[in-house]
């Protein structure tokens, strides 16, 4: 079966970079019609979250600490829209400004 990234391959070997990226949604979007797959566009990181990034990314080594580069994105998304983020995983905790909650530990009492 393939994967959403393996369509986005095909469509790189196949040099349909040039054509834009609409064009290359479009040609993805057919790739995984044909192979019964739905892709799903990510939106664009907005700056706000990038910035979070940024900064987050930079506290958590000046600490000598560290997380994992999908938490650093998750937790600036998170920050840049004000969002609480649900979460079992303490590794969050190490972010500042971050609102968590952790159902399951809700649920266990």
């Amino acid at each position: 079966m393939n994967s959403s990234g393996s369509i986005l391959m095909i469509s790189e070997r196949r040099q349909h970079r040039s054509q834009g990226l609409k064009a290359q949604i479009l040609i993805v979007r057919a790739f995984a019609f044909r192979e019964g797959l739905t892709v799903r566009i990510a939106p664009p990181i907005s700056e706000e979250a990038a910035d979070r990034y940024a900064r987050i990314k930079r506290r958590i080594e000046r600490r000598g600490s560290r997380l994992d580069e999908n938490d650093v994105w998750i937790a600036a998304t998170s920050l840049s829209l004000g969002a609480i983020l649900v979460t079992a995983d303490s590794d969050f905790q190490r972010v500042r400004g971050l609102t968590l909650e952790d159902w399951v530990e809700e649920n266990s009492r």
